[in-house]
C-alpha cells in the first residue's frame, strides 16, 4: 500500500513535466515493488546508476512503461525466473538509462515496426508515448533504442541529454 501510494506521489509530481532521474527511479521501484508482489516474486531486480546522474533531469514516466513491457510481455508468459536490470549511466554530454530482462524477446518483425504510428494496434503504445515525449522535449536526437533476442532478453536504451536545470520552456 505504502509502494502504491508513493507511485501516484511521483506520477503526479506537482504538476511538472520533467523530474529528477532520482525520482525517476523511485517511481520505477515503486511500480516494481507492486509487481513484484503481485507476480509473486515471478522476477527480481537490480538498480546500478551512477551517483552524478541522479540530479538530472528526465520526462516523468518513462522507465514504468518499458518495465510493464519487460513483466507482461518478457517474464509473465515465460517459464522461467525474470530478472530485470535497470541501469543508468552518465556519458558526459548525454544520459543513458538502460533496462534489461531475460524475458521471451521480441519478434524481429514486431521490433520492426515497434515505432510505427498505428491506431489499430494497442500494443506499444507506451513506449511509443515515451519516445514520443522525449524527442519533443529534447530533440530527435534522443529517445529509445531497442534490442531484443528471441528467448534471450530485451534491452531498452533512454538516450537523453545531460540536463540538470527546472522544466523544459
Amino acid at each position: 500500500v505504502s509502494a502504491l501510494a508513493r507511485f501516484f506521489r511521483l506520477s503526479i509530481s506537482g504538476g511538472h513535466d520533467l523530474i529528477t532521474i532520482a525520482d525517476e527511479l523511485r517511481h520505477a521501484e515503486n511500480y516494481l515493488i507492486i509487481q513484484s508482489i503481485r507476480y509473486k516474486d515471478r522476477f527480481d531486480y537490480v538498480f546500478d546508476a551512477d551517483e552524478t546522474a541522479l540530479k538530472c533531469k528526465t520526462v516523468k514516466i518513462v522507465l514504468q512503461p518499458i518495465l510493464e513491457n519487460a513483466i507482461h510481455h518478457g517474464i509473465e508468459k515465460s517459464v522461467d525466473h525474470g530478472h530485470i536490470r535497470i541501469e543508468v549511466r552518465d556519458h558526459g554530454d548525454q544520459i543513458l538509462m538502460r533496462v534489461s530482462d531475460n524475458g521471451l524477446g521480441i519478434p524481429p518483425e514486431v521490433l520492426a515496426k515497434i515505432f510505427e504510428i498505428n491506431p489499430s494496434r494497442s500494443s506499444g503504445i507506451g513506449v511509443k508515448n515515451v519516445h514520443q515525449r522525449i524527442q519533443l522535449y529534447f530533440g530527435k536526437q534522443y529517445g529509445l533504442e531497442i534490442k531484443s533476442e528471441l528467448e534471450v532478453g530485451t534491452t531498452v536504451d533512454v538516450w537523453l541529454p545531460k540536463t540538470m536545470g527546472g522544466d523544459a520552456e
